[in-house]
């Protein structure tokens, strides 16, 4: 019965995320579909109720000395529900708005590693930490300076 639960409560969370993408992205489906208009317009509602349902069939599936064990599993679905779907919907809205409000900062991320790098190989004389032997002082400045120097060229020529 759990399983059934953690399923339609991470189910109902996708759908309050859908209704959030497509009246904020596409609301014109409202207007082209009468049933997609009403859905639009009820979506908290119908949202909300959904996880009322949820939690209720979560109280009442609870069981006599399975208690600590149950509430620890439904706060583990609920949490990694939160965060997994969170961050897919918002990578979701990110590409939707343009691929460069992903791009660009996955190509900071890589221009960083490669720079700290090199800076690192060539000039690194002073170890960072010890729990990582091959970081230098050296790499990880010269990889900080030219990741800001690269974000600034793109600024500048508005890629």
């Amino acid at each position: 019965m759990t399983k059934y639960i953690n399923w339609y409560i991470f189910l109902s969370y996708n759908y309050f995320q859908l209704g959030k993408f497509i009246a904020l992205r596409l609301p014109y489906l409202g207007i082209k579909y009468i049933l997609v208009g009403k859905l639009l317009f009820y979506h908290n509602f119908i949202s909300f109720s959904f996880f009322i349902v949820g939690f209720l069939s979560f109280v009442l599936s609870l069981k006599q000395g399975f208690l600590k064990y149950q509430f620890r599993l439904f706060a583990w679905i609920v949490i990694s529900t939160l965060i997994c779907s969170t961050a897919a919907w918002l990578i979701s809205f990110n590409i939707y708005e343009g691929l460069i409000y992903y791009i660009i900062p996955s190509l900071l991320i890589v221009i960083n590693d490669i720079f700290a790098y090199l800076f690192g190989y060539f000039f690194g004389r002073h170890q960072l930490i010890a729990l990582s032997p091959k970081k230098t002082w050296e790499g990880y400045i010269g990889g900080a300076i030219s990741t800001c120097l690269f974000s600034i060229i793109v600024n500048l020529f508005k890629i």
